[in-house]
C-alpha cells in the first residue's frame, strides 16, 4: 500500500482503463483492440463524438473502481450518477445522432406511452438491445432506481413487506452499469476479444475477476463504421 500511495501521483488517468478489459489475455486480442484505432480516429471526426468524448472520458473516470491502495471511486451516489449521465449520452449518441434511418432515430427520442419504465430506462434498454444484449431488462430496472434513490431519497413510507437491497446488492448493479459502458464502447469500435468482466463478487472487496468472450453482437454495427 506505501508503494501504491508513493507512484499514485505518477500514474495517468488513461492507465486506469487498462485494469478494465485487454489485460493478460494473449497478443492475438492485443492485436485486435489496435486493430480498432482506425475505427477510434474515424469516430472522432463526426461532431457527436468530437463533443462528447472528453466529457464521456471524465464520467467513466468517475464510474470505474481503481486498484487497492489508491483513492477510489467509493461512493455510490457519485458512481451511479456519472454512470447514468454516461449511459444517456452513449444512447442518444448512438440510437438518435448516428441513426441514418430518420424514423429510427425518433423512435428513440422520447420514450413510447406503452413502456412501463422511465426515459432514462427505456434509453439504457434500448442502448443494449441494440448492439445485441437483451437480458437486463430487469438490472436496467435496478440501477435506475438505485441511482434515482441515491439523488433523490424517496419520500413515501418503504413497505415492512418490502425487501431492500443491501450496499453489495446495490454496488453489484452498479458495476454491471460500468460494464454496459465497457460493452458498448467495444461494440462500437468492432473489438470482438476478451474483456474482464465488471461484476461485483460476493465477497466484501470490490473485484472483479472472470474474463468473458464478447455478449455483443458485432454484425449490428452500421457498415459505415
Amino acid at each position: 500500500d506505501v508503494a501504491a500511495l508513493a507512484e499514485a501521483p505518477l500514474i495517468v488517468p488513461q492507465e486506469e482503463i487498462g485494469q478494465g478489459f485487454i489485460r493478460d489475455y494473449g497478443i492475438k486480442d492485443l492485436l485486435d483492440f489496435i486493430e480498432r484505432f482506425p475505427s477510434f480516429q474515424q469516430m472522432l471526426q463526426t461532431p457527436h463524438w468530437r463533443e462528447k468524448w472528453l466529457v464521456i472520458i471524465e464520467w467513466y473516470f468517475q464510474a470505474i473502481l481503481r486498484p487497492g491502495g489508491r483513492r477510489r471511486n467509493v461512493l455510490l451516489p457519485v458512481v451511479a450518477n456519472a454512470l447514468q449521465t454516461l449511459l444517456e449520452n452513449l444512447g442518444k449518441i448512438i440510437l438518435v445522432d448516428e441513426e441514418p434511418n430518420p424514423d429510427q432515430a425518433k423512435t428513440f427520442s422520447k420514450k413510447p406511452k406503452n413502456y412501463d419504465g422511465g426515459p432514462a430506462e427505456y434509453l439504457i434498454d434500448s442502448l443494449l438491445k441494440r448492439i445485441g444484449i437483451s437480458n437486463e431488462r430487469e438490472n436496467v430496472k435496478k440501477f435506475v432506481k438505485i441511482r434515482n434513490n441515491a439523488t433523490h431519497p424517496e419520500q413515501k413510507p418503504i413497505s415492512s413487506t418490502e425487501i431492500q437491497p443491501t450496499e453489495i446488492e446495490q454496488w453489484e448493479v452498479v458495476l454491471q452499469a460500468v460494464q454496459w459502458v465497457d460493452e458498448v464502447i467495444l461494440w462500437r469500435l468492432g473489438y470482438g476479444g476478451q474483456y474482464r468482466e465488471r461484476h461485483l463478487k460476493r465477497e466484501r472487496h470490490l473485484k472483479s475477476n472472470q474474463d468473458i468472450q464478447p455478449r455483443y453482437d458485432r454484425s449490428n454495427r452500421h457498415s459505415n463504421w
